[in-house]
Parts: structure tokens; C-alpha cells; sequence
């Protein structure tokens, strides 16, 4: 492609405007000259139909994760207006019906202790009364908090023994 030949990249998914889907993203030069519906795309050396897929523009962003934002697609989550600590507990109780006997439980919750009646999150040992011999880890507040129960930090002592275990 020479350096002022248009790009259109059509039938694409953006998150330029999150209340409409563009149907088509312009690029020259290597930066976004325009978004919006085909029709009204600039005339383009090159059109590409993207089938719908999303595109995401090439920059760095040093707070995104995508690797925990795609595991946490796979895991049971805690509804965000969970009320306390014991419908939390059952949240976990219910995920943990589907797993075979030897897996763990590996849950995510962007809920702020704060939003539970007690406000704070569930202890170790009331994991544990939920899951004795399971090892039960749940992800919070966009991995900047981790729960786990005794069997979990078992299960990780080679990996976690440096870190202190409250009760």
C-alpha cells in the first residue's frame, strides 16, 4: 500500500462509539482518518470486510489486561449488586456444583467490599466451610484483590510460601 492510499476496513467492530457500531474505519498513513457507516466511507485504494470482527488500534496501554479479561469470560462471576457476604458464599456454592470433584474454583467479582452488608469480603474460613478439600480462588476488583481459602493457598505453597496467611 503506498502512503496515501485510503484503507477501509469494513463491516468492522470498534469501541469508538459504545451506542453504535461503526460499519467501516478509514486509515492513511497508518493513523484513523475516519469511522462510520460504508456509504459515507473516503474513497479507498483498498477495502477489507472484516466480517464483523472487532479492530483494535495498534497503541500500548499499560493497564490493560487482556490475558484476566479473557480467562475472567470463563469463570463463574459474582453479580455486581450481590448484598452480603452469605449470597456471595452462595453464588460460589452454586458455581462449585458444576465443577468435577478436582477442580477448582476460579471465580471473578468486581464487587467493593464496601457494597457487601458487612462490608468487607468473605474470610478464609468461610471458604473453607464452603469448600473444604476444594481449592477456591476468587479474583476482585479487576485482580487488584484476591480471595482464596485454605486449601488454594495449600494447593500454592511452593509458589506462595513467602506470603503470610491471616485467619
Amino acid at each position: 500500500m503506498r502512503d496515501r492510499e485510503v484503507l477501509v476496513l469494513a463491516n468492522a467492530r470498534t469501541s469508538s462509539d459504545p451506542g453504535r457500531e461503526p460499519e467501516a474505519v478509514a486509515i492513511q498513513q497508518g493513523r484513523i482518518l475516519w469511522c462510520g457507516d460504508l456509504a459515507g466511507a473516503p474513497t479507498a485504494g483498498r477495502v477489507i470486510d472484516l466480517g464483523g470482527r472487532w479492530i483494535v488500534p495498534g497503541l500500548t496501554d499499560s493497564h490493560t489486561h487482556l490475558l484476566a479479561a479473557a480467562q475472567q469470560k470463563l469463570q463463574p462471576a459474582i453479580a455486581d449488586d450481590t448484598p452480603d457476604v452469605q449470597r456471595f458464599l452462595d453464588q460460589l456454592a452454586m458455581a462449585q456444583t458444576e465443577l468435577a470433584a478436582d477442580e477448582w474454583l476460579v471465580a471473578s467479582c468486581e464487587l467493593d467490599p464496601a457494597g457487601l452488608g458487612e462490608g468487607r469480603f468473605p474470610t478464609r474460613a468461610e471458604l473453607d466451610r464452603l469448600a473444604p478439600t476444594r481449592p477456591v480462588v476468587v479474583r476482585c476488583l479487576g485482580g487488584h484483590v484476591g480471595l482464596a481459602n485454605s486449601a488454594a493457598l495449600d494447593a500454592s505453597a511452593g509458589v506462595l510460601s513467602e506470603v503470610p496467611r491471616p485467619s
